[in-house]
């Protein structure tokens, strides 16, 4: 019998949140995000970017303001 280890954790809560919780798994290391991670600030500009304008309301046309 194998010892659970953490890495097998971790690949098991990963196949649990891709497969039934809808998320999607992103690797920074090759593909279209390779290199995009900001290390510093702990997050990927490019999605939160695309939360912010998701949510974000939009711009009041000119006429509406007074």
């Amino acid at each position: 019998m194998k010892k659970h280890t953490e890495a097998r954790l971790e690949d098991a809560i990963v196949d649990s949140l891709t497969q039934q919780g809808g998320y999607v798994l992103v690797d920074y290391r090759t593909g279209d995000a390779a290199g995009r991670y900001d290390k510093a600030r702990a997050l990927d500009p490019a999605l939160v970017l695309g939360i912010v304008f998701a949510i974000r309301t939009p711009a009041h046309p000119a006429s509406a303001r007074s």
